[in-house]
């Protein structure tokens, strides 16, 4: 009897540590599929608030001293984002599947990791040409269009 009592509340404490959740190796338990789903769009969310902060020093830019302030922004913006933007990456990988599937954390770190290269590679690169300010040349005008042609078609393949 002793037995049997011990064997049933083992199970009910497996039920009851089974049912709290899947957990990840990034430390946090998803109660259900919603909390799965915010914890995603929450920290997609907060990478959008960083690329817009770091493009939005760009939107001004007209003379050569505003080409060298924006550019000082960018770099800073791109500098302190990167971190927070890795974290993201790392914290969303350690994610359990859910339920056996694993498209939407495969899709998130997918779409990190490349605002992740346009931060550091191709924003950081626009912000180096325009760091030139009066010497800015048509020649680097045409690089930043060709960087943004190639930010425009990566991203469209991922919409695919």
């Amino acid at each position: 009897m002793k037995k049997t009592l011990a064997s049933f509340a083992l199970l009910g404490c497996l039920f009851i540590i089974a049912s709290c959740g899947s957990k990840g190796k990034n430390g946090v338990t998803y109660k259900d599929a919603r909390q799965y789903n915010d914890y995603i769009v929450n920290k997609q969310m907060d990478l959008q608030k960083r690329f817009e902060a770091a493009t939005a020093s760009l939107a001004s830019v007209s003379n050569p001293e505003e080409m060298k302030s924006g550019a000082a922004k960018l770099l800073q913006s791109i500098d302190s984002s990167l971190p927070a933007v890795n974290k993201d990456i790392v914290d969303v990988q350690g994610m359990p599947d859910w339920n056996g599937d694993t498209v939407m954390r495969g899709a998130a770190v997918q779409l990190f990791t490349f605002y992740h290269s346009v931060l550091d590679k191709d924003l950081r690169d626009m912000g180096n040409l325009l760091a030139k300010g009066a010497d800015f040349s048509t020649a680097d005008q045409q690089k930043m269009e060709e960087i943004n042609t190639r930010i425009n078609t990566s991203e469209s393949k991922l919409d695919d």
